[in-house]
């Protein structure tokens, strides 16, 4: 009886430290960095910029009534770090079809396809076209609660800063300037992939880091391709 008192009490330990264990893995693995402010990581050497060559013209859209003040950030960014001249749209109203009423997000297939639509591809270059909005949205077909971004093809993305506030363990928002970076660093990615056509990364400290599973995970990543 012993024996079996014994191992019931081992099993039991085991199952305890496996309850333990599961949120700290999650906590060291998502919300480790943006909680203390430590980044654990690497360093991460980035690609020399000079050796960079882009394709076509970028062009960034307001949808909806994101802040057109968050593009001209943006646009000064891209001018002061590559030297990029980018275009900065009028705000686009999303039709109401792209809105799905039972989940309350948007199709972000459908925001690209009115993208397509409403910024169609010139006859001689390549245009890049980057929306952003502040509602959220998902992937029709992909099972995932929710998208922070979206790209169809190679010309064209959509961006939702809607989950990009998320704090400490989801309790508070982050600070202003964590929450422009996290933008910052979304939108970068998608120019380094439409753009100047570069791959997906798996360093997380490389913005073109391709497995990001939350809002969290932007600030491990460094804001250089």
């Amino acid at each position: 009886m012993s024996l079996v008192r014994s191992n019931v009490a081992r099993i039991g330990l085991v199952a305890a430290l496996s309850l333990l264990a599961s949120p700290l893995l999650v906590f060291f693995q998502y919300d480790f960095t943006v909680c203390t402010g430590i980044t654990l990581d690497h360093p991460y050497t980035p690609r020399d910029t000079r050796q960079l060559r882009g394709d076509g013209r970028i062009r960034l859209v307001p949808l909806d009534a994101f802040p057109t003040s968050t593009l001209d950030a943006l646009a000064s960014y891209y001018k002061t770090t590559y030297g990029l001249d980018v275009e900065l749209a009028s705000p686009l109203t999303l039709p109401p079809d792209v809105h799905d009423p039972r989940r309350k997000q948007l199709v972000s297939n459908l925001v690209i396809k009115t993208l397509q639509m409403t910024h169609p591809q010139p006859p001689s270059e390549r245009l890049i076209v980057i929306g952003l909005v502040e509602t959220d949205m998902y992937i029709q077909g992909v099972a995932w609660r929710y998208a922070l971004s979206y790209r169809d093809g190679d010309r064209y993305a959509v961006v939702s800063t809607a989950r990009l506030d998320r704090g400490c363990l989801g309790i508070a928002a982050v600070s202003h300037e964590r929450m422009t970076s996290r933008v910052r660093k979304m939108v970068t990615k998608n120019i380094g992939v439409l753009y100047f056509g570069l791959p997906l990364s798996d360093d997380p400290r490389s913005v073109l880091y391709g497995q990001i599973g939350g809002s969290q995970e932007l600030d491990r990543m460094s804001e250089d391709f």
